[in-house]
Order: structure tokens, then sequence, then C-alpha cells
């Protein structure tokens, strides 16, 4: 699931559009991409509070 949230994410660019089209909220997208960078020990996307864009970390 945690994969499936990323590449919704990275294809969607957005958050909000990502959680949207997995039919999901927000706040359970935002949660299984924390697992999933969890998992991995890294960060996979560069997000700040109030931050309208993401990137993808190196």
């Amino acid at each position: 699931m945690g994969i499936e949230a990323f590449l919704s994410i990275v294809r969607h660019g957005s958050l909000t559009d990502a959680a949207s089209s997995l039919l999901i909220s927000q706040s359970t997208l935002s949660h299984r991409l924390a697992q999933l960078e969890q998992e991995v020990g890294m960060n996979l996307i560069d997000r700040g509070r109030g931050l309208r864009t993401l990137s993808l970390t190196s």
C-alpha cells in the first residue's frame, strides 16, 4: 500500500489529488507515506507546512 501511495503522489504532484484518486483521506495517505519512508529509512518526498508543491528527495 505504501508504494501505491508514493507512486500516486508522484503521478499527481500533490497529496490532495493523490488521496482523491485513491479514494482515501489525505491523512491516511500521509500515514501510508510515513510508513513507507520508515521502512526504507529515508524521506522520499520533501514537503513542508503551507507548501503547495512537492519534490522528490535525491
